[in-house]
């Protein structure tokens, strides 16, 4: 699976204008591998390196999309997993995978993962990032914007594992 998300509830600091989302639709969380706001100076990802275990974080290139030469200068000929995954709306609510079994693929065997030509994160059915149990806080109504392929088998959770807690399951 490969995903670009963003959640919509009046709490955002960032306007998500290079997404084409107002700042009438704020967003409470906002994951994508391509930077969506001009007001987001962060990186978009931290990578795990199979090679020795060591991370790094990643960010955007003058194109506003993910800088796949760090990436692939970073990983080497093994592969990449993510570890976080930084939420651009302002609000800090990173996604997180601290264990390596569970972490999503961005990198195999020294190349990028790519959907349509596009960098993607691959989620395998057992993998995933968890925004915590309570991380969200979503009371009111909200709508979620999600970009992803389900390539094969059937599609399972991409973001958290807990909807009775905050609502959020994808």
């Amino acid at each position: 699976l490969i995903l670009s998300m963003v959640v919509n509830e009046v709490w955002a600091q960032n306007t998500l204008d290079l997404a084409g989302i107002s700042s009438s639709s704020p967003a409470k969380v906002a994951y994508s591998i391509r930077r969506l706001s001009t007001s987001y100076t962060g990186n978009l990802i931290r990578v795990r390196r199979s090679s020795d275990n060591a991370t790094q974080d990643i960010g955007y290139n003058a194109g506003n999309h993910l800088d796949t030469s760090a990436l692939k200068t970073f990983v080497g000929a093994g592969d990449g997993f993510v570890t976080k995954w930084y939420d651009q709306s302002g609000n800090a609510n990173d996604g997180i995978q601290s264990t390596s079994g569970s972490q999503p693929l961005i990198v195999s065997s020294g190349v990028v993962v790519r959907a349509n030509g596009e960098p993607a994160i691959k989620f395998n059915g057992s993998n995933f990032i968890d925004g915590g149990s309570t991380s969200y806080s979503i009371t009111s109504a909200r709508s979620l914007n999600a970009v992803y392929t389900v390539q094969s088998g059937t599609p399972s959770m991409i973001i958290d594992r807990t909807p009775a807690s905050n609502g959020l399951f994808c």
